[in-house]
């Protein structure tokens, strides 16, 4: 079977499509039509912009504009995408055969319109992977629903869900408002992200720089203005007199400026250690060097809907979790009894839940810890998502 995916991002940038692709490509010729990598810091791929193979897998790198930290350029990004793969769509239209289309639906929804201008001629069918909701994630961010641009986006994506013919759902907030949406409810399927298989290399430098002593919270991924890291300075500061509780963030993004403003105008430099973007395998580790793991989103409708991706890989790394996040998150990190979550902006419940951990025994933290861990293998389990998207793919 020929595969044509189209996503913004892939390898060498790090998502699960990734893993996807290669497990699909044991047994399938796969293609990738995607962008030039630039996320989330474009400088991190200098030396491997340019790649076009992955295994197996060709790569189909269009001349996108390269983002950095300014919003002009993401929109660039944005743009340059969607006109080239649609131009790139008339040569797969003349020149190619494919017996399926996948498209990752990060945010924005980048590669549907070239999908379905090749579904529309070739009679191809159309497997949409949906991570973020739009336009509905618009709304969130200030778009009026009566602005002509939400309008438009959203008669395109409605007319996109219809003639799709599965909807990989990230969350079953999301299968349940996408089934509304269309007559047929069985193309809605709830796809959650899997817990990945991260190595343990161990790193002196990185270990070096964290006390084993202290009550470590520690925060992985993107710096951006919805993990509403405001919340995390006021717990922060009401706990300033715990001097065992440190704060660790690893990784980038375009809110991390702020963020250490911030922490300079409520004189925290002390509590908390930046590590900077580190190297996938080392993550693991770093996690394996904390106490427990946080994770945090903004108030919003549409947040409460979304469970990030890495919920699962901090669940794999047997470490308790603290949540300052409403909806579907918070209900499998209480129901799974892998932590304390509180709701969003609820930074007072937020540094009280912290004291509640601080103050609990190793053993007793392990055990929440593992809580996660066992219910990341029965829920978040890769091989058994994997074969369940296989088998959509193949129907």
């Amino acid at each position: 079977m020929r595969i044509l995916v189209i996503s913004q991002y892939f390898w060498p940038e790090n998502f699960r499509l990734n893993e996807l692709c290669k497990h699909l490509a044991k047994k399938n010729k796969v293609t990738v039509l995607t962008s030039k990598p630039t996320y989330p810091n474009s400088k991190l791929f200098e030396k491997t912009r340019n790649l076009k193979k992955y295994g197996s897998i060709k790569i189909i790198r269009l001349p996108t504009y390269l983002r950095d930290q300014s919003n002009f350029s993401i929109i660039l990004n944005y743009l340059s995408f969607i006109i080239f793969s649609v131009i790139y769509s008339i040569k797969f239209i003349l020149n190619s055969n494919f017996d399926k289309i996948l498209v990752f639906g990060t945010s924005p929804p980048s590669g549907l319109l070239a999908a379905h201008i090749i579904r529309v001629f070739k009679k191809i069918p159309v497997y949409y992977w949906i991570l973020d909701l739009w336009p509905e994630t618009l709304n969130s961010v200030g778009f009026s629903k009566k602005n002509l641009i939400f309008i438009i986006l959203e008669k395109f994506m409605n007319y996109s869900y219809s003639k799709c013919k599965y909807i990989f759902c990230q969350s079953k907030s999301i299968q349940s408002l996408i089934s509304k949406k269309i007559k047929n409810k069985k193309k809605a399927i709830y796809f959650p992200s899997w817990s990945e298989d991260l190595p343990l290399h161990k790193n002196q430098k990185l270990n070096k720089l964290i006390n084993k002593k202290d009550f470590n919270i520690m925060f992985t991924g993107n710096i951006g203005q919805s993990q509403d890291f405001e919340s995390v300075i006021k717990a922060a500061k009401i706990l300033e007199e715990y001097r065992n509780i440190k704060w660790i963030i690893v990784g980038e993004g375009r809110f991390l400026y702020k963020l250490k403003l911030l922490i300079k105008k409520n004189n925290l430099e002390k509590k908390f250690i930046f590590l900077g973007s580190q190297k996938l395998k080392y993550i693991r580790y770093l996690s394996s060097l904390s106490s427990c793991l946080l994770i945090c989103l903004k108030k919003n409708k549409i947040f409460s809907i979304t469970v990030p991706g890495k919920l699962s890989n901090y669940m794999e790394c047997k470490k308790p979790i603290l949540g300052m996040i409403s909806g579907e998150t918070k209900e499998i990190i209480e129901m799974s009894k892998s932590g304390y979550c509180c709701d969003a902006g609820d930074y007072k419940t937020f540094s009280k839940n912290i004291l509640k951990l601080n103050k609990k025994k190793i053993n007793q933290q392990l055990k929440i810890g593992y809580n996660g861990y066992i219910y990341s293998k029965k829920f978040f389990n890769k091989k058994i998502l994997l074969r369940k998207f296989e088998k959509h793919l193949l129907i």
